[in-house]
């Protein structure tokens, strides 16, 4: 990594923490849980990578958002398994 190309990661974190206070209505996380959540992340990682994560909710990785919005209570957003 010298600098002359895009390097980034996969912030799925931030798509969990998310999920958590917007969609989930069973376990639904308060205001200040999500922002706990969303500081710890921050602080997780240099500014340098913080700013270059790549933060989503739906990719050929993941549950789509659609779905999961409609889905929430059949399958945890983390388990990528079904």
């Amino acid at each position: 990594m010298q600098g002359d190309e895009f390097d980034a990661v996969m912030n799925y974190n931030f798509a969990f923490a998310s999920s958590k206070f917007f969609i989930n209505k069973k376990n639904k996380i308060s205001v200040e849980e999500s922002d706990k959540k969303l500081k710890q992340l921050r602080n997780s990682f240099p500014p340098g990578v913080a700013y270059v994560q790549q933060n989503l909710f739906d990719s050929h990785d993941t549950n789509r958002l659609a779905s999961h919005i409609v889905n929430s209570e059949l399958y945890a957003y983390r388990d990528w398994t079904k």
